[in-house]
């Protein structure tokens, strides 16, 4: 089985099964475990380990599964499933013919799948067979009523042009089965300079984007996109993303800019070499960041700031839509939740439905070092609350244990709920007791959900060592398109491995 890098999701589920731990307003329930038998197959194949991370999304859940049991082999050991607890379906088997493709062309593997609110599913799929070489090895397919379509293909014609797709990266999947992806492109005319383009749509209706060397909107005649970065998408088809400009009157100091999809078509929203809000005369936006976005069309980035600034203070963190952006952060500016303590740098945010964002900073000040300088934050302008820290004492761990590191971006659910996944150390952490999930209560208070070294119930009488944890690495909300390992009633869905070399995926509530 071929197995991408990615950073999207995983899940599972086949029985669900009963809650069987309760950690201080936690509850914790397998969905499944390795050895079970896996849905949509004889009962003499099961589930063997897992391939990435899982992720949930309203009450639908997603993952890539590996197999082992009677006639399975390496050409067709894993699949992907999805739908509630307790109702999986395999969605589709590698060795299977891939739909839109020629008799023999088959699935060889699959990067993470991205998920719709009514269990449709979108996926990178690798392929195999006569014919297939490296430049047609890889498309995009997603589900339509449960059934894959294909989306688009590497080396397949693009629709309405002669010319083909190149390889395709960085999907995301809205609520309404929409999708949007970066790709390039190859054949006659495509050159380094127009050879990457964004698309959204859904199978047989996709539509470009923006495509390099097209004219910029928003900015004067012979301004023309030179780069795109990957975009996101919400719930109301919105697609935003951050590109760079070459032409006519672009420098240095003005060719960086973000663009959405509004009423009037793709919108420039922000651009380098503008006034940014909020920070002052003279100080204007520089480097920006990528985008989040929510299904109100709000946005929230980071952007290094020019003009009248020094290093100290010379990059912040924005939120809102178009026309009423504000500055969340600064650095520069109190950390909330410290004594005295300042942002000496922020990362990128993510964005719920109510406009809260969830980010990792940096701090200086003193008393600051290696050990202690980096924590997550989450809220809106005049109200962001620290989250966890660096240094500071991990909920649900013995006296002298503190979190050493954040694993994971921090993700924000619609009622500002954030998780997190972290490392330790301290007194008596080593090796096998390093890392933990930790998740906020409704209140806003953090607390413990799994913990490497730590027994996790996976029946009544049935209690494992975990040795192994994973979440979704990346920063993500609950209406961007990406990837969540939360839902917007406090559910946070995450992969264990136990000692003895078992994996199960698990839900844990959290009120």
């Amino acid at each position: 089985m071929r197995r991408p890098n990615s950073s999207a999701c995983i899940l599972s589920a086949f029985v669900l099964l009963s809650p069987v731990a309760a950690l201080g307003g936690v509850t914790v329930t397998p969905i499944i475990l390795s050895n079970q038998p896996a849905p949509g197959l004889s009962n003499s194949i099961k589930f063997g380990s897992y391939v990435n991370r899982p992720a949930i999304r309203g009450s639908q859940l997603a993952f890539v599964g590996n197999l082992v049991g009677s006639g399975v082999s390496g050409s067709n050991n894993s699949g992907i499933w999805a739908g509630q607890p307790g109702g999986l379906k395999l969605c589709v088997r590698e060795g299977a013919t891939a739909p839109g493709c020629k008799s023999g062309e088959t699935f060889s593997g699959f990067g993470d799948p991205l998920l719709s609110a009514n269990g449709d599913v979108a996926f990178i799929g690798f392929l195999r067979g006569s014919g297939i070489k490296a430049n047609n090895d890889s498309g995009l397919w997603m589900t339509v009523k449960g059934k894959p379509q294909l989306v688009a293909r590497e080396g397949a014609t693009v629709p309405g042009m002669k010319i083909q797709f190149g390889p395709i990266s960085s999907p995301v999947f809205n609520q309404k089965g929409e999708i949007a992806f970066f790709s390039t492109l190859q054949g006659s005319g495509v050159t380094n300079k127009n050879d990457t383009c964004i698309w959204a749509g859904m199978p047989g209706s996709l539509g470009i984007v923006a495509r390099e060397s097209e004219g910029a909107p928003g900015t004067p005649k012979g301004q023309v996109f030179s780069a795109l970065y990957r975009p996101v998408i919400n719930d109301s088809g919105q697609v935003a993303f951050r590109a760079v400009l070459t032409g006519t009157g672009v420098t240095t100091q003005n060719s960086i800019g973000i663009w959405m999809e509004g009423k009037k078509g793709l919108e420039l929203i922000v651009r380098q070499g503008t006034e940014a809000p909020d920070a002052g005369s003279g100080v204007t936006y520089n480097v920006l960041g990528d985008p989040s976005i929510n299904n109100a069309g709000q946005l929230a980035f980071t952007s290094s700031l020019a003009g009248k600034v020094n290093s100290s203070n010379n990059r912040a963190l924005f939120v809102g839509a178009p026309g009423k952006i504000r500055m969340v952060a600064r650095t520069g500016d109190g950390a909330p939740g410290t004594k005295n303590l300042k942002f000496r740098e922020l990362y990128d945010p993510c964005i719920n439905a109510d406009g809260q964002v969830a980010f990792q900073a940096l701090l200086t000040g003193s008393g600051v070092t290696t050990a202690n300088d980096m924590g997550v934050w989450a809220g809106t302008r005049g109200k962001l609350r620290l989250i966890a820290r660096e240094g500071d004492a991990a909920p649900g761990t013995e006296k002298g244990v503190t979190f050493a590191s954040f694993v994971s971006m921090p993700q924000i659910n619609a009622q500002g709920q954030v998780s997190v996944l972290a490392r330790l150390t301290g007194k008596g952490v080593n090796s096998a007791t390093d890392m933990g999930i930790w998740a906020t209560t409704r209140k806003g208070e953090l607390v413990l959900i799994a913990r490497k070294g730590s027994k996790l119930q996976v029946g009544k009488l049935d209690a494992r060592t975990v040795t192994a944890l994973s979440l979704i690495p990346t920063a993500a909300g609950s209406e961007d398109g990406r990837s969540n390992c939360m839902t917007g009633s406090g559910e946070v869905v995450f992969h264990a491995t136990f000692a003895d070399g078992s994996q199960g995926i698990f839900l844990a509530k959290v009120s």
